[in-house]
């Protein structure tokens, strides 16, 4: 492995290597490695109540041709139990390309409204990858949730070709603060929420601090070692 591209940080089940830390510089489409990584760290935050599947996950939960082997996976998730489960979607629908696709978005079950929420920043481009994923896991989410119904949520929209991931985490993290400030209500003035909280600036701002984030956990663990 050439230098340019050492590993820089283990966390959890996430591998970062320093062409994944890089892209957070942009201009650049964040890949599977970065959006993995903050919802885990995300996650290592949130109440048990509240799940966030990462890229490859929902990435094969719809694609796998094995059914036998999505039961045995998806069931250990204890989906049933989820107040909130959040997926990152792409618009990859190839599995033999790693990392393939060109746009992020956003499913979101909310179980005390028993609705499953896209949030897409281009205007719903991944709306049929979205109604893919839905179509599948929701024998998986309670009886309840098996007449959930998709709606388009309202989603600050991106100003440029690349920063769909960003948005991605960003509104995964305010759904997450919701949460944790208002409890059970926190849909309640959500839009009004992601309105202040997901802009343009912040999506530049969350590049940065998300790379000082890995860079410093990074350096703990070296001192740690």
């Amino acid at each position: 492995m050439a230098m340019a591209d050492e590993k820089v940080l283990s966390y959890g089940d996430v591998l970062l290597r320093r062409s994944d830390v890089d892209l957070l510089n942009g201009p650049y489409y964040l890949n599977d490695a970065i959006i993995e990584f903050f919802f885990a760290y995300l996650g290592s935050s949130c109440p048990p109540c509240i799940l966030l599947i990462p890229p490859a996950i929902s990435f094969w939960i719809v694609y796998t041709p094995d059914a036998d082997s999505r039961i045995s996976f998806v069931q250990p998730l204890c989906l049933p139990e989820r107040e909130i489960v959040m997926f990152a979607i792409n618009n990859n629908e190839n599995m033999d390309i790693a990392g393939g696709g060109s746009h992020w978005s956003l499913l979101v079950y909310h179980r005390r409204n028993n609705v499953y929420e896209h949030f897409d920043s281009m205007s719903g481009i991944n709306w049929r990858h979205a109604n893919a994923l839905v179509s599948v896991i929701k024998s998986f989410m309670g009886c309840t949730a098996a007449s959930a119904v998709i709606t388009e949520a309202f989603t600050p929209q991106q100003e440029n070709g690349y920063d769909c991931g960003v948005y991605v985490m960003a509104i995964a993290e305010s759904i997450c603060k919701a949460f944790q400030q208002k409890g059970e209500n926190y849909k309640k003035g959500l839009t009004a929420f992601l309105k202040a909280q997901v802009t343009s600036d912040s999506v530049c701002k969350m590049r940065h601090s998300t790379k000082e984030l890995i860079l410093s956990l990074a350096n703990t663990g070296r001192r740690e070692q």
